[in-house]
């Protein structure tokens, strides 16, 4: 097989770009530094087809390996005739090539090995030439006869039938045509596993079910195998064996014999006994695979909108992660992260010291110019929302009080008096400073998720980053740092934990953790890194940085101070050239010596980039004060410029998109923060309420939104759209805003059904 032309046809690309991706590849490239700065090289390819051409290409090597080893295994046994070896060459999935090896493969002892040894094999060699039109088989049996059980005719004969029909079954032809055959006529029959078949659970739906193997959704098929490995259900692959066996006899039988019923006999145990067992497994193993990658991608995706969503700048946080019984704990940070003060207030039941948290929650409004509170959305969340609720219109009744007060004093005599502001200030317990910027600033509220907050505050992570606080504060200091800036703080979780996935504990842990890897390393590269405030989990995802260089970047700025200078990253240990060729221009630097070091232009390009600069007529320093907005209109057509500059014209686009927006962030072109909650709780839900929500999670059958109350509603694909849907991820993303209407609601079972298309 030459791999090269085969992913040049299966990607439909040029040859020769095939090659030059193998070619980065092997020496070292990254995937996000070969899609963002090698466009010539590879015509512009992202980096969502380079890592499918790169997983692609690891497959096909892996198959070509085997096919070596497979070819050698056989020789070495003397077995390996020019048709079979051609047909081990032309193979292009490993499924064909272990059917062919099959055969060869050294096995247990079996029915037929026992029989062989037996001396049977020519007995079954006559039997299979099927030349004899009279005469007594048994007879011809008499010959063969051995030590028990092959002591009589009868004996004999099966021990015949046993090598048959091992034969049949390890014939890579009837393999795949009783493979195929199944796949495509084949069912899924699912029954309630023994003392489950009046059971009102879970897989209720699944105790009398059956559904054609084509036709399975995903999502079902993992639904299916989590009830069966839980014990609930009893799972099997139907088919019409009559059709099947009638298609094998008729394979095998070649004419009358005296042997057609001892063979069709052989056929019929083959099939049943060994057969048909075999391609059950394989194609529950294919139908579960089928699934998983599926589930993997729609968790891939659900994962890349979240770490995309839009940062909130400038939040002043508290962040409040609810409980009941041991309280809300609270964290206020600043607009950077920066953890100012905490506390446990309990504004729930059973203390539900409502008064009490509304004057802890005022002060540090008034003390830290808060402007933002941040509720995670678990366990008391509604509860703690009403009262947050509550704070803030009496809070902001408050301030608006204030404010007419000093507006009338002001009216009446042009200034206001010391006694007047100090009552003023007495009677809120603020200052006019802090009135001024709340003014300014009003006071808001939103429901973060929480899911995977628990995971992150009590890893190893977490505790060496805050050594000193316990985990429910370092939990409620997450809730608020993935509202400043989800992605620098998702990075820090599993991304399985993050609970945007279907399934996801139940799909390959290595295949999962991956795909999610490159999903977060995809993003955390287009966004750009801060050099300076980046940690070790963000850095560790940033181009050709491994978690060893990671650390050690923290440790050299710890060590010397903030990097001035993308050279500097040289002087860390253990990052090499290569590293700083994949690394170097996903890392930012602010105020730094260079304004160029603040843009997604590589060191490589700067020649170029101030090439470009001049020909604008503006200094580089003009970049720090927000890019060049004109300086596509300055420096005339890129096509001509690249020429005279001798340098690529995708990447002459990129350096001048730079110069524009340097540092340009694309989670800013995200939906914004929905802060507005018009609904609390169940009761307040009526059937063709319209809301606003937000997309929390996507799956096979449809979206989950937040609508404000603990429990998401659920878009089903069907309503989707006035139009048929293939699929949820073609409508929504995570983090998307959107219109819903109420469609059904069940109080008992804490169902919301919602619908995206007014009336239906």
């Amino acid at each position: 097989m030459n791999i090269n032309s085969t992913l040049a046809h299966e990607f439909k690309l040029a040859p020769e770009q095939v090659r030059t991706v193998i070619r980065l590849i092997d020496g070292g490239a990254t995937i996000p530094f070969i899609a963002r700065y090698r466009k010539e090289a590879t015509g512009g390819l992202d980096d969502v087809t380079l890592r499918a051409l790169d997983e692609r290409l690891a497959y096909l090597n892996r198959l070509e390996s085997r096919r070596a080893e497979i070819i050698e295994s056989i020789d070495s046994q003397g077995k390996l005739s020019q048709q079979l070896r051609r047909d081990i060459e032309s193979a292009t999935v490993m499924q064909r090539l272990e059917d062919l090896y099959k055969p060869f493969k050294k096995k247990r002892a079996t029915r037929a090995s026992k029989a062989r040894d037996a001396g049977l094999e020519p007995l079954a060699t006559e039997i299979l030439a099927q030349q004899r039109t009279s005469g007594n088989p048994l007879s011809i049996a008499n010959k063969f006869v051995s030590s028990t059980p092959y002591d009589t005719p009868a004996g004999a004969l099966q021990g015949a039938q046993d090598i048959i029909a091992e034969a049949i079954a390890d014939n890579a032809d009837t393999i795949s045509f009783v493979r195929h055959y199944t796949r495509a006529n084949g069912s899924l029959q699912v029954k309630a596993a023994k003392g489950k078949s009046d059971a009102a659970d879970t897989y209720e739906t699944y105790h009398d079910f059956s559904e054609s193997l084509g036709t399975l959704p995903n999502h079902r098929i993992l639904a299916i195998d989590r009830g069966e490995k839980e014990g609930a259900l009893k799972v099997s692959i139907g088919v019409d064996t009559e059709t099947v066996v009638d298609q094998l006899h008729a394979q095998t039988i070649q004419g009358y014999s005296i042997y057609t019923d001892l063979i069709k006999d052989a056929v019929t145990d083959g099939y049943k006994r060994l057969i048909a067992p075999t391609v059950e497994r394989g194609l529950r193993a294919d139908l579960t695979e089928r699934a998983q990658q599926a589930a993997i991608g729609v968790f891939a995706k659900n994962t890349e909108s979240l770490l995309q969503q839009r940062p909130v700048r400038d939040a002043r946080i508290i962040a409040l992660d609810p409980g009941y019984r041991t309280g809300c704990k609270v964290a206020v940070l600043d607009e950077y992260g920066k953890l100012l003060d905490h506390t446990t207030v309990y504004p729930t039941p059973p203390r539900s010291a409502i008064k009490e948290t509304k004057q802890t929650l005022g002060n540090f409004v008034r003390t830290y110019h808060i402007n933002t509170i941040v509720i995670g959305n678990g366990t008391a969340s509604r509860e703690t929302e009403e009262v947050v609720s509550d704070f803030i219109a009496e809070y902001d009744a408050q301030t608006a009080s204030v404010s007419n007060r000093k507006d009338d004093a002001l009216n009446k005599t042009g200034t206001i008096s010391c006694r007047e502001a100090n009552a003023t200030n007495e009677a809120t317990s603020t200052s006019s400073t802090t009135n001024e910027q709340h003014s300014a600033d009003p006071l808001r509220y939103t429901i973060v998720n929480e899911a995977g907050a628990s995971v992150y505050s009590a890893s190893k992570l977490a505790t060496e980053e805050y050594p000193d606080l316990d985990v429910t504060t370092r939990g409620a200091m997450s809730l608020g740092r993935r509202l400043q800036d989800p992605l620098a703080e998702l990075v820090k979780i599993p991304p399985q934990s993050i609970g945007v996935g279907q399934y996801q504990h139940d799909l390959n842990e290595t295949a999962l953790e991956h795909s999610l890897a490159n999903v977060v390393e995809n993003v955390v590269n287009r966004v750009g890194v801060d050099l300076n405030t980046a940690g070790i989990s963000l850095l560790g995802y940033v181009s050709g940085i491994s978690s060893t260089v990671a650390k050690n970047i923290v440790a050299y700025r710890e060590e010397h101070g903030a990097f001035t200078d993308r050279r500097q990253l040289k002087q860390v240990p253990k990052l090499g050239a290569k590293t700083f060729q994949n690394c170097a221009g996903f890392l930012r630097i602010s105020n730094g010596g260079n304004p160029l070091d603040a843009t997604g232009v590589h060191p490589e390009s700067y020649t170029v980039a101030r090439k470009v600069l001049k020909k604008a007529q503006v200094q580089p320093s003009a970049l720090a004060s927000g890019g060049i907005p004109d300086i596509s209109i300055r420096i005339g057509a890129l096509s001509s410029l690249a020429a005279s500059l001798n340098v690529g014209l995708p990447t002459l686009h990129d350096i001048v998109l730079e110069l524009e927006k340097p540092g340009r962030d694309p989670r800013d072109d995200a939906p914004e923060v929905v802060f507005a909650r018009t609904v609390r709780s169940f009761d307040d839900l009526n059937v063709g309420m319209k809301l606003t929500g937000t997309v929390r999670n996507v799956v096979d059958f449809g979206a989950f939104v937040d609508i404000g109350v603990k429990q998401d509603g659920l878009v089903h694909i069907s309503k989707m759209a006035d139009r048929f849907v293939q699929h949820p991820s073609d409508i929504v993303s995570v983090g998307d805003t959107v219109t819903v209407w109420i469609s059904a609601v069940d109080k008992d079972r804490g169902r919301i059904s919602l619908t995206m298309v007014e009336g239906k």
